[in-house]
């Protein structure tokens, strides 16, 4: 028993991982700003616009509920939380 609890623990761990790794994708959207593309070649919106749609599609991919062994994550009000953060930044790209 104590084996898997260690286990599930470990999972446990590489899922806050990579939802950390969410959570500095919302962060550098913050700071994003459109008007910086102003004047770039059309390389750099294409550039963005794919980013930010890989984004969304990572957070709409992302499961509402997660289990792993013994613990539980609901991810529902993470993904309410830094969904709008990539849709916000390619709506601002495509103003341009």
């Amino acid at each position: 028993m104590l084996a898997n609890v260690r286990d599930d623990h470990e999972a446990l761990g590489k899922l806050v991982t990579e939802y950390c790794g969410h959570g500095a994708l919302y962060v550098e959207n913050r700071s994003f700003d459109a008007e910086s593309l102003r004047g770039r070649p059309l390389d750099a919106f294409r550039s963005a616009m794919h980013t930010f749609a890989a984004q969304i599609a990572l957070y709409e991919a992302m499961p509402p509920a997660v289990c792993v062994g013994i613990f539980s994550a609901d991810a529902r009000g993470l993904a309410r939380v830094l969904a709008p953060s990539p849709a916000g930044c390619l709506s601002g790209v495509r103003a341009l």
